[in-house]
């Protein structure tokens, strides 16, 4: 049975006794309930609040349910949210009439608590079976256009090179094949973690990821993945720094740990211009480990800021060497900190740079 804690409901009603009853029954069973007397701030509510489901009389002053219920759905904003009409007019035509204009159940007056529950709980368990399906086409998508567009982009580079090599080997300089090495290494490495990636994201969908949580001190998990990028950074001409404040143990999986800094590292150093810094640090906050990568790079615009962590949007910039991406690490970045019970943060300026702040349980909180 689904669980209601949580779940978000809107009642109105013009008669005070039946919102109160609804309102002491629903609010023991979990809901977290909102009341109003009237259509109009019904819709004023819908748009501010976004609950999760509507409970909506039909006969109220000034605008009608059912006109509410219309002018709800006519808004894309909100027109996902169930609304279900409760009212004392039971003719056929009425229920009907709620249906046309957009409601997805009908309930006579006098109700029984336990129906209304009932209902509510059945179009609650709609909704969030819809959303789950919406985002896993989403991520449908997602995969048919990396693999359509990103990996026949990288490999296509290298079949180039390759091509190139083998057919005029013997005519290229010296400095001319060193230079398609250098584009066969980035491209092959680009290539890697675009799987690398995709087989995590794979293994995150299907529940397959085993979450080992253990006792890790920042100091030498960070500096091995620095080790990692220190020669990317060096070509760039990017000052790759540490800064550790706090070097208290905190509980992660490791695996998880490492793929979101790497991650996070990686990102820097391709949005960050030669000649700028990328830093890593460790602090405490708030019973936490937060672990900060604070870059000097382009920065992200408001509208890519929106679309970070979602897998149904595709963020298109490309780094300042030309270097290609998905967005699927920040994605993986997601998941996995919120499976080992952390969060993530972002602050960011066009032009200026960006800093990405994740956090970790610190190692007195009990391992789960």
């Amino acid at each position: 049975m689904i669980d209601l804690q949580g779940s978000r409901i809107l009642v109105v009603d013009d008669n005070t006794a039946n919102l109160g009853v609804l309102f002491n029954y629903l609010d023991r069973s979990g809901l977290t309930v909102l009341v109003c007397q009237d259509a109009e701030t019904a819709v004023e509510l819908v748009a501010t609040e976004r609950p999760d489901i509507v409970l909506l009389d039909v006969m109220l002053p000034g605008m009608s349910g059912f006109d509410a219920c219309r002018l709800l759905k006519s808004n894309p904003d909100h027109a996902e949210i169930p609304v279900i009409f409760i009212s004392a007019l039971s003719d056929l035509d009425d229920k009907v009439e709620g249906f046309k204009a957009g409601g997805v159940d009908y309930i006579t007056k006098p109700f029984q608590q336990e129906e209304v529950l009932a209902r509510i709980r059945a179009h609650v368990t709609i909704r969030r079976q819809q959303e789950r399906l919406e985002e896993l086409n989403a991520t449908k998508d997602r995969f048919f256009s990396i693999i359509a567009h990103d990996l026949r982009g990288s490999f296509g580079g290298i079949l180039t090179a390759v091509d190139l090599i083998r057919r005029s080997h013997e005519q290229l300089t010296p400095e001319l094949l060193n230079e398609l090495a250098d584009n066969l290494h980035q491209s092959a490495e680009t290539t890697y973690r675009l799987l690398e990636n995709l087989l995590e994201w794979a293994r995150l969908q299907q529940n397959s990821n085993e979450y080992n949580p253990e006792h890790l001190e920042p100091a030498p998990v960070i500096l091995e993945i620095m080790d990692v990028y220190r020669l990317a950074a060096e070509q760039k001409q990017i000052d790759l720094s540490t800064t550790i404040e706090a070097d208290d143990e905190f509980v992660a999986d490791r695996g998880m740990f490492s793929a979101v800094m790497r991650n996070l590292v990686n990102n820097a150093l391709k949005f960050t211009r030669e000649g700028g810094t990328v830093n890593v640090s460790v602090s405490r906050l708030d019973g936490m480990l937060a672990f900060t990568v604070r870059d000097t790079g382009v920065g992200i615009s408001p509208s890519d800021r929106e679309k970070l962590f979602r897998v149904d949007k595709k963020i298109t910039s490309v780094g300042t060497g030309g270097e290609k991406g998905t967005g699927l690490g920040l994605l993986l970045v997601k998941e996995y900190v919120k499976k080992n019970r952390g969060d993530v943060s972002v602050e960011t300026e066009p032009g200026v740079g960006t800093s990405i702040t994740v956090t970790f349980p610190a190692a007195e909180l009990p391992m789960q």
